[in-house]
C-alpha cells in the first residue's frame, strides 16, 4: 500500500505545533500544556472549516452582517493568543485563560439563548476540559463557578418548576463531583507514573554506568596488575621505578574517568538544574585566565575578546564553567602549536561563546559523533583522555536551553561554538 507522499512532513509538522514548550521543564505540566496544545490548533483548523461549510450551505450567509464569521475570527483571534502564552514562562495562565474563555463563552451564548438548554449541557460538561488542564483544587473552583452559573441561568429561566430545579441542581452537584474525584484521580495517576518513570531511569542509569565503567576500567586494570607483576619480578631500581611511574597514571587516569563518570551520571539523573542569574562574560574571563598559564607553558597564545555588559542567563554557575573548561582544556590538549580564540558577544536576541584552536582539527565522519560518550577521534588516541568531557558540556548546555556547534578542518583547527539564551 502506498502511503500517502506528505505524511510523514504533515504528522512532524502537527507533533511541532502541538508540542510544549522546551522552558517547560515539569513532566505533568508538559502533558497539560500539549493537551492544551492540542485543542487550540485543532480549533485553528476545524473553525474555518466549519465556516466554510456553513456559507456552502447557506448561501443566505452575510459575512458583513452575520455573528458567525466574526465570531470565529474573534475566536481565532484568542486561541492564537493563549497559544503563544502556552509558549512562554506564564504557561500556566494559558490554561486558566482557556478555562475562562469556554465560560465566558457558554454564558454569552446562554444569554442569547431563550431558553439556553444546550447551554446548560455545555456548562455542565465544561469541567470536564479541566481534568486535563488543571489540577484538582483549581478544578474544584471551576466546578463551583459552573453550579453557580447554571442556578443563575435556571431562576433566569421562567419555564422550570421547583422540582426540576432542585433535580438539575442535584444532578449537576453529582456530575461535578464525579469530575472532581476523576480529576483527583488523574492528578494521583499522574505523579505515580512519573514517579516510576523516574525509577525507571535511575535504573537504566545505573545499568548504564556499571557497562560503561567496567569497559573503560579493563585496560587500565588489566596495566596495573601487569605492573604489579612485573615489579615483584624485576630487581633493577630504574625498572621498578618506572613500573611504579606506570601505575600512578594508571591511577590517576582511573580517578579521573570515576570522577568524569560520577559527572555524567548526576547530570543524567537530576531532573531540573539549578536555576540562578548567571553573569556569563564574567565566567568566561575567569574560566579563560585559569586556564592561560597552561596554554602558555606549552608554548600557544590565547586572545580573549569578551563584549562588555552581556545579559545574564539562568544557569548554574559550576555546571557552566565545567562545560567551558572541557572546552579549553580540549582545545589547548589538541593544539600542538599556534594559538586559542575566545569570543564571547551578543548575535540577534542570543548570546555566542566560540573557542578557536589552529590545533589537529576533526575530520568530517568523527564530526557527528565527537559528542558521544567514551567516542574518540583517530588522530587524539595518542593523547590521553576519557572521552567523556564533550558528552559533559553538550548534556550542560542542553540543560540550560542552549545549544553547541562545531567547524573544523582537519589538520587546521577546530572552531566550537555555544549559544545561549538571556
Amino acid at each position: 500500500m502506498t502511503k500517502f507522499p506528505y505524511q510523514a512532513a504533515i504528522r512532524r509538522g502537527w507533533n511541532k505545533a502541538v508540542a510544549p514548550s522546551s522552558s517547560i521543564t515539569d513532566p505533568i505540566s508538559r502533558h497539560r500544556a500539549q493537551f492544551l496544545n492540542l485543542m487550540l490548533v485543532s480549533f485553528m483548523f476545524v473553525a474555518p472549516f466549519i465556516l466554510v461549510i456553513q456559507i456552502l450551505i447557506s448561501p443566505t450567509v452575510n459575512l458583513a452582517t452575520d455573528t458567525s464569521p466574526k465570531a470565529v475570527t474573534m475566536g481565532l483571534a484568542i486561541v492564537f493568543i493563549v497559544y503563544i502564552i502556552n509558549h512562554t514562562p506564564y504557561y500556566r495562565i494559558a490554561n486558566y485563560i482557556a478555562i475562562s474563555v469556554g465560560l465566558v463563552a457558554v454564558v454569552v451564548s446562554a444569554m442569547a439563548s431563550s431558553p439556553p438548554h444546550i447551554e446548560i449541557l455545555y456548562l455542565v460538561a465544561l469541567p470536564l476540559a479541566g481534568i486535563l488542564l488543571l489540577s484538582a483544587t483549581e478544578n474544584s473552583i471551576v466546578c463551583l463557578l459552573t453550579i453557580v452559573c447554571l442556578v443563575v441561568f435556571i431562576k433566569l429561566m421562567s419555564d422550570i418548576s421547583n422540582d426540576i430545579f432542585k433535580d438539575m441542581i442535584t444532578f449537576t452537584i453529582i456530575v461535578e463531583a464525579m469530575i472532581l474525584f476523576a480529576s483527583y484521580q488523574r492528578n494521583k495517576l499522574e505523579v505515580d507514573r512519573q514517579r516510576q518513570v523516574i525509577e525507571n531511569e535511575k535504573v537504566r542509569i545505573l545499568s548504564r554506568f556499571i557497562n560503561d565503567i567496567s569497559h573503560e576500567l579493563r585496560t587500565p586494570l588489566s596495566i596495573i596488575g601487569t605492573g604489579v607483576y612485573l615489579l615483584d619480578k624485576s630487581s633493577d631500581p630504574e625498572a621498578r621505578h618506572q613500573r611504579v611511574d606506570l601505575i600512578q597514571n594508571q591511577i590517576e587516569y582511573i580517578t579521573v574517568l570515576v570522577e568524569d563518570m560520577l559527572t555524567m551520571t548526576r547530570l543524567d539523573s537530576r531532573l531540573v538544574p539549578v536555576s540562578n542569574a548567571l553573569a556569563i562574560g564574567d565566567l568566561v574571563r575567569e574560566t579563560t585566565t585559569r586556564l592561560t598559564e597552561k596554554a602558555t607553558a606549552k608554548g600557544l597564545t590565547v586572545e580573549l575578546n569578551v563584549q562588555p555588559e552581556l545579559p545574564p542567563i539562568q544557569g548554574d554557575m559550576k555546571e557552566c564553567q565545567l562545560a567551558f573548561t572541557h572546552l579549553l582544556k580540549n582545545a589547548i590538549l589538541y593544539t600542538p602549536q599556534g594559538g586559542i580564540k575566545v569570543r564571547a558577544f551578543m548575535r540577534q536576541t542570543s548570546i555566542v561563546i566560540e573557542i578557536e584552536d589552529t590545533g589537529i582539527g576533526i575530520s568530517e565522519s568523527d564530526r557527528s559523533r565527537i559528542f558521544e560518550r567514551f567516542y574518540r577521534v583517530e588522530q587524539a588516541r595518542t593523547t590521553r583522555g576519557t572521552g567523556l568531557g564533550l558528552a559533559v558540556t553538550k548534556k550542560i548546555i542542553e540543560d540550560h536551553h542552549g545549544s553547541i556547534e562545531v567547524e573544523s578542518v582537519l589538520g587546521q583547527g577546530s572552531l566550537f561554538r555555544v549559544i545561549l539564551k538571556p
